[in-house]
């Protein structure tokens, strides 16, 4: 090994020694140093070097090897006397049988001196000549461990006032263990005002107003909704003492929609099958909707009954709801038929808009809520938006845009021709315009939809 990056030395100090010998019965030595946690970061910004730089203490030797195949490989460290190897962070109990997989490796030498190395040579062999290389420029090939292991993101989302967005992040550890956080970061000046941990940091819940966001706090009497300023950390309490689940705040700021899950019946160990699904846990258990006034602490169902309901949208005023419903029919494709509802927040008075189609995914209101927009399968509504020949079923992957007048019952397609897949739509307040991205191949971009006039255009990406 010609170069490698060297940092330290660290100073090694002998600690307070109260007996001979520790609980196993091993005495102090100095080079037990080599057994403590360190951490390698200090390597990143480390010089280039060719020879251990005189001191004494720790030196970490950092270099990496490249290989476009499978390989076995050995290491061999001559020189110092006490030394132990890592290769990707791990340290390696046997450096004559390395098994290294395609990858850009970093190898990490941690070695203890004393006084001075006369000399140092690390070497790095294989069976075959030209499998392996040495990295030194700081760059990676790709790799499977990229995918697997490492940092991504997860989400990102704009607070209603535009002010702040959210930015989720995934950790995933070699062996699978996952963790997450979740900056807030000015949208104009790119400042990180706070950030959230753990599970409750996989998404922050914006305000449907303003630039605040909601997080719910447990107190000793139950728990307290609260709204955050993410500028100041300031913290307003919405409503105390708020049921158990999972809520919608309404734009209003009067209610709160909840989505309530009840257990499904039991029948033991030993239970008959109604269908295929009902091997799956859970699958007895249904969704319902129900609306907490917080003025009065009121928890008011919205729906009763045996089939799964849930809510899609809420009208800007509050007063109207979208929900759907959907019910199993096993004897014909589709097998799940969903139906789509308008329901006034306060009197409960519904309005079926959609009946029974197996095609329609999810639907949102307009601006002024007298529309809808309905994401569903070119077989939605009778199929009218079908592009394939007679006799062929088009791909249930493939979606396609609806506007649906409420007031008239008319509806049209605004994605035809359309050769990506629309998946997440957002209707804007500001300018009026749909928003949604959509998988393009082996891609996924944002796209922006006119409702007037149905141009559709894809929004550049940000270099």
């Amino acid at each position: 090994m010609g170069s490698f990056r060297h940092s330290g030395p660290f100073t090694v100090q002998v600690p307070f020694i109260t007996d001979s010998t520790d609980a196993q019965g091993k005495q102090y030595r100095i080079e037990n140093i080599l057994d403590s946690r360190m951490s390698f970061e200090s390597l990143a910004a480390a010089p280039v070097t060719s020879s251990v730089p005189e001191g004494n203490g720790v030196h970490l030797l950092g270099f990496a090897v490249q290989t476009q195949r499978f390989a076995k490989a050995s290491l061999a460290v001559k020189g110092p006397s006490h030394f132990k190897v890592y290769m990707d962070g791990d340290e390696v109990p046997d450096v004559e049988g390395l098994k290294l997989e395609p990858a850009t490796h970093d190898f990490v030498i941690k070695l203890f001196t004393e006084k001075p190395l006369d000399s140092l040579k690390i070497t790095v062999t294989t069976e075959s000549e030209g499998l392996l290389s040495l990295r030194t420029d700081g760059g990676r090939i790709y790799s499977l461990d990229i995918n697997s292991h490492g940092e991504s993101c997860k989400g990102v989302r704009v607070s209603a006032g535009g002010r702040f967005v959210s930015v989720s992040h995934s950790l995933t550890e070699k062996g699978g263990a996952t963790s997450s956080y979740t900056e807030i970061i000015g949208a104009t000046d790119g400042k990180v005002y706070a950030g959230v941990n753990g599970a409750a940091g996989v998404n922050v819940n914006w305000m449907p107003w303003g630039d605040d966001y909601w997080i719910v706090r447990k107190t000793v009497s139950g728990r307290d909704l609260l709204s955050v300023n993410p500028a100041d950390g300031t913290q307003k309490v919405l409503a105390r003492d708020i049921p158990d689940g999972d809520f919608t705040i309404s734009p209003k700021g009067d209610c709160l929609i909840y989505s309530i899950t009840t257990e499904g019946p039991s029948e033991g160990d030993v239970h008959q099958i109604l269908e295929p699904d009902d091997r799956q846990p859970g699958w007895r258990d249904r969704t319902s909707l129900a609306r907490y006034d917080i003025a009065t602490g009121l928890l008011q169902p919205i729906s009763f009954g045996h089939h799964n309901v849930w809510l899609t949208d809420i009208s800007d005023d509050g007063g109207k709801l979208l929900v759907m419903t959907s019910r199993m029919r096993l004897t014909k494709r589709p097998t799940t038929l969903f139906s789509i509802y308008l329901i006034d927040t306060y009197t409960l008075e519904a309005e079926c808009l959609v009946e029974d189609d197996g095609f329609v995914l999810n639907a949102l209101f307009s601006p002024d809520a007298s529309k809808m927009v309905v994401l569903g399968t070119p077989e939605a509504f009778g199929g009218f938006a079908k592009e394939v020949r007679n006799g062929q079923t088009p791909s249930f992957y493939q979606n396609q845009i609806y506007l649906f007048d409420i007031a008239g019952k008319s509806v049209k397609t605004l994605t035809a021709g359309f050769t990506v897949s629309p998946q997440n739509l957002s209707w804007s307040r500001s300018d009026g315009k749909i928003y949604f991205d959509a998988e393009d191949r082996d891609c996924v971009n944002l796209f922006r939809l006119d409702p007037e006039s149905g141009k559709t255009e894809r929004l550049p990406k940000l270099e």
